[in-house]
């Protein structure tokens, strides 16, 4: 998404490690432009919008230095895996939130609130269970298997309180809505 992004619009990833699989922008070749076979990424756009301390986004909320388009990595106690973490993510996804809500003196003082959308969403199903059987597609993909559901929670001043959409979604959804926000076609 960082390639399609409109000059106009600044983007960050926050990410707790370089070399994890997790940090995308390191599998864009001209993003990271790496040293070499199991190098570091050196490139300019790499080193200007990737940022190694995810709990950075909490100052840049409230430093009014939010990018136009963020992604926020968990640290591995800050993420909801089973058996790798603490407990700690609801309480780091919330600490986010509640800085956008409370932001007041960014945007000709509106804050960010009133124009940010946030997508909290997950990597994988985790083990847990879902009554839910995978969707099997049929032709033209073949017998393509989607995998077991992933919760999506979309936290804005235009989410209609208490609701809950069950339409099927995929990760690309989130790509669409930036496209769309953006006027990017």
């Amino acid at each position: 998404m960082a390639d399609v992004l409109p000059a106009a619009f600044s983007w960050r990833y926050y990410s707790p490690n370089a070399g994890s699989i997790w940090t995308a922008p390191n599998a864009i070749a001209h993003i990271c432009q790496s040293s070499g076979p199991g190098g570091v990424c050196t490139g300019q756009d790499w080193s200007k919008n990737v940022n190694l301390t995810p709990a950075n986004v909490l100052s840049d909320i409230a430093n009014c230095s939010l990018r136009s388009v963020s992604w926020v990595i968990p640290t591995g106690a800050n993420s909801d895996h089973a058996n790798s973490n603490d407990g700690g993510g609801p309480s780091w996804v919330a600490a986010i939130v509640n800085a956008i809500g409370k932001s007041k003196a960014c945007d000709d003082n509106i804050g960010y609130w009133n124009n940010t959308a946030i997508f909290i969403t997950w990597d994988d199903w985790g083990g847990w269970y879902d009554h839910v059987r995978p969707t099997i597609l049929g032709p033209p993909q073949g017998n393509y298997q989607l995998g077991f559901r992933v919760p999506w929670v979309v936290v804005s001043a235009y989410t209609p309180e208490g609701y809950i959409n069950n339409n099927r979604h995929d990760f690309g959804s989130i790509l669409r809505f930036i496209e769309h926000n953006f006027g990017i076609h």
